[in-house]
């Protein structure tokens, strides 16, 4: 009896043996248009979530063999970001220069397995295997010949030696292709991701180029923070400790490090009138791992849904353990009035910088907010925490008696007179 345990990242190559899309049972196997992957090992077309085959295991051992060979990785960077960045722009260094026993035939087979285009590499496992047997049986010949020129017989101790080399080289190009096929999970047990219970989520990077968007991408990363926090299984960073990472050239790990977590949330937001983009990878600290990524695109008016989705795809990622009562809240997310949530964020943005000047703009905007929508919680609520922190001070007694009086606003359902 043979029983399969692990596809890893698997697809079915013929669909259609198994009847309409609609009759399968619904997995997590690889989709195009999702990220997935162990970040460094990825092809080119895995980064760009298009489509990938048999010929993104065969860029996989290419870097499998390329680190065994120069104890180093054949795409580097400081970040997740640039190591992906790297993969897709450059070529990786020949190992003639990091280890003089390479031969550049060899250099020459691995670099072809790590070509950008899938075209440009082996075809199959078997075309990798004639390559290296190839080289293999060249090397034997080419010593044989030197033996025989010189009239030198190779001792019992040299040919066991050779022998031994060779076995060596084999098995390591045997198992290349175990793990990077992730037979029988093979890949799965070497990369093992260790029990996820602590998060950061890093300020949302501004996609926009507008330095006036800031306080959106910041707004969002708030609520994306506030949404993962109510996991109780999850121990997530606060907003305060995470913003001092906001632009910053701090590597993840050494960011983990220093936050004490085991994992990290970084992503961007592109905002282009109506609509709103959000993409977010989640990235394993030690070992420094990508375990996920994906793109959320929406409306404004389901602005709230798209970062309950997120948070949903997190905590299924990392495989924390949901209650009845936040699975039913992260789903319930209603939709928002796109204009009273924009002038929100905005009170939002400036209640943080605070200062007078600063916080009678946030009430403005909160203000705003409520004009638009005069049922919009979020609002009151901001409205509230404005007048729990004006200063007592005899100046902003005066500035207060200065100023015009605040509107009280009484949505007309919930009572009939209006004050």
């Amino acid at each position: 009896m043979v029983k399969i345990l692990d596809f890893g990242l698997a697809k079915l190559s013929r669909p259609e043996e198994f009847g309409s899309p609609e009759a399968m049972t619904q997995g997590s196997g690889t989709v195009p248009g999702i990220v997935m992957g162990t970040i460094g090992y990825m092809s080119p077309e895995q980064v760009r979530g298009l489509q990938v085959d048999h010929r993104s295991d065969i860029f996989a051992l290419g870097a499998i063999l390329f680190e065994m060979l120069s104890a180093r990785r054949a795409f580097q960077g400081n970040t997740p970001v640039d190591t992906l960045t790297a993969i897709l722009m450059h070529d990786p260094p020949s190992l003639t220069g990091t280890n003089p026993n390479v031969t550049p035939p060899l250099d020459r087979t691995i670099r072809r397995c790590l070509e950008k285009d899938p075209k440009e590499r082996f075809q199959s496992a078997k075309e990798v295997g004639f390559a290296l047997k190839a080289l293999s049986d060249a090397l034997g010949s080419v010593r044989a010949d030197s033996d025989q020129a010189t009239g030198v017989a190779l001792s019992r101790r040299m040919a066991t030696k050779r022998a031994l080399s060779l076995a060596a080289l084999a098995f390591v190009a045997v198992l290349g292709l175990l793990v990077a096929a992730n037979v029988g999970g093979v890949r799965s047990l070497l990369w093992s991701r260790g029990q996820i219970q602590s998060l950061a989520d890093l300020p949302l990077a501004n996609l926009s180029g507008d330095p006036a968007q800031d306080y959106f991408a910041d707004g969002m990363t708030e609520a994306m923070i506030t949404e993962l926090a109510q996991i109780s299984a999850l121990r997530v960073i606060s907003r305060t400790s995470v913003m001092q990472y906001k632009g910053g050239k701090k590597s993840l790990p050494e960011i983990a490090r220093e936050l004490h977590v085991d994992s990290v949330v970084e992503g961007s937001v592109l905002r282009s009138g109506a609509k709103v983009r959000i993409t977010a990878q989640l990235i394993q600290a030690v070992p420094e791992r990508h375990l996920w990524a994906k793109s959320y695109d929406g409306d404004l008016r389901d602005v709230m849904a798209i970062q309950s989705q997120v948070a949903r795809s997190v905590a299924g990622e990392i495989r924390v353990k949901l209650t009845p009562q936040e699975e039913s809240r992260l789903q319930r997310a209603r939709p928002v009035n796109p204009d009273a949530h924009d002038a929100y964020l905005r009170g939002r943005y400036y209640r943080r910088k605070g200062g007078l000047e600063n916080l009678e703009k946030a009430r403005q905007y909160f203000e705003q907010a409520l004009d638009s929508d005069p049922l919009y919680a979020p609002a009151y609520a901001a409205l509230a925490d404005y007048y729990s922190v004006l200063p007592r001070s005899t100046r902003m007694q005066g500035l207060m008696r200065c100023s015009p009086k605040p509107k009280l606003r009484w949505p007309g359902h919930w009572n009939s007179t209006t004050p």
